[in-house]
């Protein structure tokens, strides 16, 4: 059993951080996740909106269907949809234990 263990060649951290970017267009509802790139030809539509590298948004709601997503990005609500969202990857934010209050 312990020689299974040890079998990932790969470091520890790389592998988490790996595992922990989701896009926003998958990331849970009420948690914080800080925005680790933007790939798409939406980029610089989002980054006028204010969404940029670094900054923490959440997840405040989905419509049903495949709907638009409602963004929370500080005090400001967005509307995006679930294509334009899959091209922001996101990490969950450090200091975040669970769904945001």
């Amino acid at each position: 059993m312990a020689s299974l263990l040890h079998s990932n060649p790969g470091p520890a951290t790389g592998a988490t951080d790996a595992a922990d970017r989701t896009p926003l267009s998958n990331a849970p509802v009420g948690w914080r996740r800080v925005i680790t790139g933007i790939d798409g030809p939406d980029r610089s539509e989002l980054e006028r909106e204010g969404i940029l590298v670094g900054s923490v948004v959440m997840v405040a709601a989905r419509t049903p269907l495949g709907g638009p997503l409602v963004v929370e990005l500080g005090r400001a609500r967005l509307a995006l949809s679930t294509k334009v969202a899959a091209q922001v990857q996101t990490r969950p934010l450090a200091d975040s234990d669970g769904p945001a209050s």
